[in-house]
């Protein structure tokens, strides 16, 4: 058991150190999400008419629906998968998946801290990474498609600041780390299940920043035993990077 500033709880009702799923679970669920995902999205696009989906590495013909219709199915696997895997197959409750109450005001100060260091290491990264890398490649999807103006920010701001935080912090803090945490321990569980985080978002250049988001959303888990304070955060830090771009599409454009 790790001591110090990782010390794991000690308590007999830690539900962190007795989950029902395995390692195995996790694993599982990670390795067929993706072929899952396009098994599933290949026919219903055809099946729609849609031409173009968000992997697409051209904006030509990016849509409204074309943005919708993915990222739903996206929402349906995810959200499967833990329901398949921890509720039906080991009779977990979503409480044990970190669906909990914690303090509102603490879960905002804690989001509020944890966001300006987020926020100082994300502008340090693009400082040191924008010297090799062009700008525009340190460039996200969603910042691509925002920008692009093709698609509705009224669909877009929903997504990403509110559904999106809420599936991927079950899956990723709430699902994948328990597994990771009870196999290789907190400190290892932290840095790998971050890792996979950062690579299941599909952007070379911006895995050092996603790392990081990872790793404090997972150490907040950690301490809190809750998913409310790392909701917060994941929805705080997505919100400002919209709002960011959104004044910057304004400005740019008049």
């Amino acid at each position: 058991m790790e001591r110090g500033f990782l010390k794991v709880s000690e308590r007999r009702d830690d539900y962190l150190d007795q989950i029902k799923w395995k390692f195995s679970d996790s694993l599982i669920s990670l390795l067929i999400f993706i072929p899952l995902l396009l098994a599933l999205l290949v026919p219903l696009a055809l099946l729609l008419g849609i031409s173009s989906l968000p992997i697409s590495t051209t904006l030509e013909n990016i849509n409204t629906w074309s943005i919708l219709v993915p990222y739903l199915l996206q929402v349906g696997v995810t959200l499967g998968l833990v329901w398949f895997f921890a509720i039906k197959l080991r009779r977990a409750r979503w409480s044990e998946l970190g669906l909990r109450p914690y303090g509102i005001f603490r879960s905002l100060l804690l989001a509020l801290a944890a966001f300006i260091f987020i926020f100082a290491s994300n502008i340090t990264y693009r400082l040191i990474a924008s010297r090799f890398i062009p700008m525009e490649d340190l460039q996200g999807r969603v910042s691509k498609v925002i920008l692009s103006g093709r698609v509705s920010l009224a669909l877009l701001i929903p997504i990403v600041i509110f559904i999106a935080p809420v599936v991927e912090e079950i899956f990723f803090r709430g699902f994948v780390y328990p597994a990771f945490r009870k196999k290789m321990g907190v400190v290892w569980g932290i840095l790998l299940s971050s890792l996979v985080f950062a690579l299941f978002h599909f952007e070379p250049y911006q895995i050092p920043p996603l790392l990081v988001i990872g790793a404090i959303l997972a150490f907040i888990y950690e301490k809190t035993r809750s998913l409310l304070p790392v909701i917060i955060l994941h929805g705080l830090n997505n919100g400002f990077y919209m709002l960011v771009l959104m004044v910057f599409m304004k400005v740019t454009r008049g």
